[in-house]
């Protein structure tokens, strides 16, 4: 079969794109010569950055029968096999659009993983710039740590020691990673972490050091720059000193911190020849943040600066390719002890159901899992039949009891409504979707007269899709339709100084948000939290997904689901391939 049919049949499948079939066969046209195993590589390699992958790892797929179970249409690659490893990695060695561990060409070929050559150089600039983060220290002499920790953490009830330990990390070493599930305390230690630098630099050089709380996403950085607010006001701590602290931090994506606009891959502010002027970087739901954006910040980082990521291993990993946290949790052994692993939750007790479900996931035990669902006489975690095309009375139940808290009584108690159920989804569209649970809602608003306009009712909830700097609005944002001066409906969405109207005119792009996806929920909460997987066992539904979407609950937790779609969740993992972990462990 020739190097064409191979790429057409496969994009007819759905294993391929458009533009990855172009790619390849463009890459020949360049080098003069048509093969059909470099084209093959080429295609892959393009495709796997668009799925999540850094990379095609060879081997894991040489020999093998194409898989067909996620295709959209297997039938135009039945009985297809992909190429015998020793002649797929003769054939790329041997094409000049590929270099063998160097970078100069299109493609790069290191340990039998194949990379688009800008996803290699990434993955080998994060693993340089963490391994040598990871073998430096910082010499602290002149303080007694131990007593300032002391006084930190003497307003924690049953402080965690690893909470200690990794404030303490922070002071000598200028990388560390906390990693640990919700309510754990990361953000409630990130006080501590920079109330102790703050310390230290004052104490040094006379001065507080410029502090960075950066995030994905600006609704997290913001929510990180309050928490860290609040628990400063918690410690003993001059007021004068307080206020300078409180106003040495600055919180922003991490986007926005590096001055990325929209012109392509160098298109940012802030690289090696021009550093940040943060001292102190602090990166919260760095699970969220892919390969590329991890190197281009840890470029961006001035000699000695500090670096502290923040995250759940986990958790769902980023949306772009890489999982970045993953790979350095795993790796944590190769990293001299700068992983610090938080494993008691204050948010529910580990005895509790929800806390039992968790566990049980994340150790992909299905038997407990299954178990800890269907246990009679629980009320903490339930499971229910699965959701078809339409929206079963206990599921709207909870919605029109949520709505009457939504479009009744002050703003305040509206916006608190949002925080005590919330609709979780794994799929956008189709059954049991973050779309139909919110076109079936607001389709039963209007027939009752509540919702005359669809996106123009009373007590509408909504989520922002886009930042909006000049709004201080942020994607992940969500508010409430609400009743302003003279009676007009404006947006209302909660701040640290309390609600804040924003006319519905000026809104960035947003949604209706009776549901949303499992995704978007990433570093919210709310008390109790409906769960909704498909019919059928689906490669979106993984055990990070189940994992994330019952971990968002503080009391109560509905999975609307079949105990095979539960089962095949938990089997089934992210696997993203990476060379990331390799290259840590490797020094």
């Amino acid at each position: 079969m020739s190097a064409s049919s191979d790429l057409e049949a496969l994009c007819k499948a759905g294993a391929l794109g458009r533009l990855d079939v172009w790619f390849a066969s463009a890459l020949s046209r360049l080098g003069g010569s048509s093969d059909r195993l470099v084209e093959l590589g080429a295609a892959l390699a393009s495709r796997a950055v668009t799925v999540g992958d850094v990379c095609v790892d060879l081997r894991a797929c040489a020999g093998r029968p194409v898989d067909t179970a996620e295709l959209d249409d297997p039938k135009h690659v039945q009985g297809m096999r992909w190429p015998e490893l020793d002649a797929w990695r003769a054939a790329l060695q041997g094409s000049p659009a590929v270099g063998v561990r160097r970078e100069g060409c299109p493609l790069v070929l290191d340990d039998d993983r194949l990379y688009l050559a800008r996803m290699w150089l990434h993955e080998r600039r994060v693993a340089e710039a963490l391994r040598d983060r990871a073998k430096a220290t910082v010499r602290v002499e002149g303080m007694d740590v131990e007593a300032q920790l002391d006084a930190l953490f003497a307003s924690v009830t049953e402080a965690d020691s690893r909470q200690r330990d990794a404030v303490r990390q922070t002071l000598t070493r200028p990388l560390v990673v906390i990693t640990g599930g919700p309510g754990t305390g990361k953000t409630t230690i990130v006080a501590r972490i920079v109330a102790l630098l703050a310390a230290w630099a004052n104490q040094k050089v006379g001065r507080l050091p410029l502090i960075a709380l950066l995030a994905p996403t600006g609704k997290a950085a913001v929510r990180l720059r309050e928490a860290v607010e609040s628990e400063l006001g918690k410690l003993p701590l001059q007021q004068s000193f307080r206020g300078a602290l409180v106003r040495a931090i600055e919180a922003m994506t991490i986007h926005r911190a590096l001055g990325q606009g929209r012109g392509g891959e160098r298109a940012v502010q802030h690289h090696r020849d021009d550093p940040l002027p943060s001292e102190v970087v602090i990166v919260d739901e760095a699970s969220m943040v892919d390969l590329v954006l991890m190197s281009r910040l840890l470029d961006a980082l001035r000699p000695g600066a500090r670096l502290v990521l923040l995250g759940d291993e986990h958790q769902l990993a980023s949306v772009e390719a890489g999982s970045v946290l993953g790979d350095i949790c795993a790796a944590s052994d190769a990293l001299d002890g700068c992983v610090v692993r938080l494993a008691r939750s204050w948010r529910y007790p580990a005895e509790g159901a929800i806390g039992r479900l968790a566990d049980a996931i994340r150790a992909g035990d299905v038997d407990r899992v299954l178990e800890v669902l269907e246990r009679p006489g629980s009320d903490e975690v339930v499971l229910r039949a699965p959701v078809g095309s339409s929206l079963p009375d206990e599921l709207v139940g909870e919605l029109q009891a949520q709505y009457r808290d939504l479009s009744s009584g002050d703003v305040p108690r509206r916006l608190a409504a949002l925080q005590r159920f919330r609709v979780l989804c794994a799929h956008r569209r189709g059954p049991a979707s973050v779309a139909l649970v919110n076109e079936s809602f607001v389709e039963r608003l209007r027939s009752q007269g509540r919702a005359r306009h669809e996106t123009l009712f009373d007590g509408r909830p909504v989520l922002v899709t886009r930042n909006e700097h000049d709004l201080d609005l942020y994607n992940g944002d969500i508010g409430v339709l609400a009743p302003g001066e003279n009676d007009e409906l404006v947006a209302w969405f909660p701040t640290a100084s309390g609600p804040r109207a924003i006319p519905p005119q000026m809104l960035p792009p947003h949604e209706t948000v009776f549901a949303m996806s499992v995704h978007k929920a990433q570093g919210s909460e709310a008390d109790a939290v409906a769960v909704l997987l498909p019919m059928e066992p689906s490669p979106i539904v993984t055990r990070e997904l189940l994992y994330t979407a019952v971990t968002r609950a503080r009391r109560r937790v509905v999975v609307y689901a079949s105990r095979d779609v539960v089962a095949a969740a938990v089997r089934r993992r992210v696997a993203r391939s990476s060379g990331l972990r390799e290259r840590l462990t490797a020094a």
